[in-house]
């Protein structure tokens, strides 16, 4: 069945500090003013969110990760699924997996402060087992059925795990999913160790998982050594996305979508959220995408009712 994702409403949203209450410094302001904005996206709301101390509560590191050990134990993380579409034909191809944590007293904490903690501590690894078990057993029927994907992010410490492809099979037999239809997304940062990260590139794809660049042009990694990893797909980052229109904006997202080409790399740009960004994406070949413009991250009834809508 070809879900086609139209007829969803888009519109402005806003973060709004106030000084000096909220901060005095700009770079303090905008930080609130940006974390504001995640929350108005999150509600797909058309009202401005004013910032919240409480929402903004980062407590301790040690403190944030025993409270993490506590909420994954009282089920207080969920996942979203945000939508990819396929650009030209806006048919739904699959979803992103995304983390949240809804805490019962700091309300919804924003994945930019816990996942950092997690990663350090090292929690992410059991963060991680949770999330991909949940997203391929609430997946699984979707994508068996209608043949949709699911991408899921790993972390650094998850990708070098040693026994990765083992828990990933595990999984997947646990939940019945089909692993053909999974899509790992792995950051260029995350291939620090060129030798390491391609036997367990490797080993995954023998999995018949695909694997995917994401936030491609943020790290550092050379072209010649991407090439040669068993890649399926780039993911362009939305700080690039946001600058089509510009000269430079525009010569740097086309060459990133070349560059996939000569790879033999599907495209799939991140942080849509401009009919011309969409227009620019489609006439220069880019074939699919994810971002405000289609849906924001989806619980998985609204995701449901999307489909059958």
């Amino acid at each position: 069945m070809n879900c086609r994702v139209t007829g969803l409403q888009s519109g402005p949203a806003w973060g709004q500090p106030f000084y000096p209450r909220h901060g005095r410094s700009v770079r303090e302001l905008l930080r609130r003013a940006d974390f504001a904005l995640y929350l108005a996206k999150e509600k797909s709301s058309d009202e401005v969110e004013w910032f919240d101390w409480h929402a903004d509560i980062q407590p301790n590191p040690f403190v944030l990760e025993q409270e993490m050990v506590t909420g994954l134990k009282q089920r207080q993380f969920f996942l979203l699924y945000q939508p990819q579409v396929h650009l030209r034909s806006k048919v739904l191809l699959g979803f992103e997996a995304l983390l949240r944590w809804r805490h019962p007293r700091w309300g919804i904490i924003s994945p930019m402060v816990f996942l950092e903690v997690a990663e350090k501590s090292g929690f992410i690894i059991q963060l991680g087992e949770w999330m991909l078990t949940q997203a391929m057993r609430e997946m699984g029927k979707l994508t068996a059925e209608q043949g949709y994907y699911l991408s899921v992010n790993l972390s650094m410490r998850q990708f070098y795990q040693q026994h990765l492809p083992e828990l990933i099979l595990h999984i997947a037999q646990e939940t019945g999913f089909q692993l053909s239809q999974l899509t790992l997304e792995v950051t260029e940062t995350m291939l620090g160790h060129p030798e390491q990260a391609a036997r367990q590139l490797q080993d995954l794809h023998q999995l018949g998982v695909r694997v995917s660049l994401d936030d491609f042009g943020t790290g550092y990694s050379s072209l010649s050594r991407i090439s040669h990893y068993p890649l399926q797909e780039l993911k362009i980052d939305r700080t690039f996305v946001q600058q089509i229109g510009t000269e430079k904006g525009d010569a740097l997202v086309k060459t990133i979508i070349n560059l996939a080409r000569h790879l033999d790399l599907d495209v799939v740009a991140e942080g849509i959220e401009k009919p011309q960004q969409l227009r620019f994406l489609r006439r220069h070949y880019c074939q699919a995408g994810q971002g405000f413009l289609f849906a924001p991250p989806l619980s998985l009834d609204d995701l449901k009712n999307l489909i059958r809508s």
